[in-house]
């Protein structure tokens, strides 16, 4: 039990619920900064992804054959890097209504998948229009508005993140009380 009781708090569980709690806050709390904030910082990355391809091709020995397609990548990635990091909300925007049009060509195909079924199967209860219509009308919110749809998303995560927290820092306790009452070692 003792060994235990040393993993347990080796794992820093409670400082892990905790931070999940505060990043959680901060998800719901602060949804449409937060969600430019990562953009920004991915486009960073891939603005740094693409200078250091591009470097790399042009440090390479001269002798040393490179496929004519890493300069490009490098420079794709610099593009689109800088592109998110100077306009994270179009790129957000872009990228929701993209979203929209998939789950709109989705619910459409389930729809007619559905009237078939009820058409021709007997006893399919008229319910199962039912998904098809909510995620056809999620697509068009997420079309009509979707940097408030993608904020919606990080709102819904940090609540999930948060309950994680929260279950993990009620679980954690319970069992620091459950080997404190049943080790009967003296702690080291």
């Amino acid at each position: 039990m003792n060994n235990f009781n040393k993993t347990l708090s080796r794992q820093n569980t409670a400082l892990r619920a905790i931070i999940s709690i505060l990043a959680g806050i901060v998800l719901l709390l602060l949804p449409e900064l937060t969600l430019q904030y990562i953009i920004a910082l991915i486009g960073a990355m891939l603005l740094g992804f693409g200078i250091v391809g591009i470097i790399s091709y042009f440090r390479r020995p001269k002798d040393t054959e490179a496929p004519v397609m890493i300069p490009f990548g490098g420079i794709i990635c610099s593009v689109l890097g800088l592109i998110m990091l100077i306009t994270p909300a179009t790129f957000v925007n872009v990228f929701m209504i993209l979203l929209g049009v998939i789950l709109l060509i989705g619910a459409l195909g389930q729809l007619i998948m559905a009237s078939s079924y009820y058409r021709y199967a007997p006893g399919v209860s008229p319910l199962i229009f039912l998904y098809p219509l909510v995620i056809l009308i999620c697509s068009i919110v997420i079309m009509v508005n979707p940097f408030a749809s993608a904020a919606g998303l990080l709102m819904f995560f940090g609540i999930s993140i948060i309950l994680y927290g929260v279950v993990d820092l009620i679980a954690y306790f319970r069992l620091r009380k459950f080997i404190r009452q049943n080790d009967k070692t003296p702690e080291v």
